[in-house]
């Protein structure tokens, strides 16, 4: 499929677009792979893959950080924007900041309708790592 698709295939444990792991190894936020085939291999590997997963899970905290107000959320809610933020994108109209900056923190939440398994499943891996 990775080969298939290229940079916009979702692949692995952590359904991650091949195109987004590059943009995390450029920015620093996990280890640079020396090849696409090596970054495919890594992102299909369970262990390997969960570096890319908390890799964007910091980047989404990262950039969420610097909207004013994130920080005052309840973690909960801090939580949900950055379970959000990694399904749906940060960018584009359709993304999370924009549907942020249209409706407020509350209001994208409310939109995109998590339910609390999504956030229960996180808080269960994240209290294992």
């Amino acid at each position: 499929q990775a080969w298939l698709q290229g940079d916009e295939a979702s692949i692995g444990p952590g359904q991650m677009k091949l195109r987004r792991a590059k943009e995390l190894e450029q920015l620093g936020y996990v280890r640079v792979r020396g090849s696409d085939s090596e970054r495919i291999e890594a992102l299909l590997d369970e262990e390997a893959s969960v570096e890319y997963v908390a890799g964007m899970v910091r980047y989404l905290s990262d950039e969420l950080q610097t909207i004013s107000g994130f920080s005052d959320l309840s973690t909960g809610q801090q939580q949900r924007l950055i379970l959000i933020g990694y399904n749906v994108g940060l960018e584009g109209d359709k993304g999370l900041l924009a549907n942020i900056l249209k409706y407020g923190f509350q209001g994208a939440i409310d939109i995109f309708g998590y339910d609390e398994e999504t956030l229960d499943e996180y808080l269960r891996w994240s209290n294992q790592n």
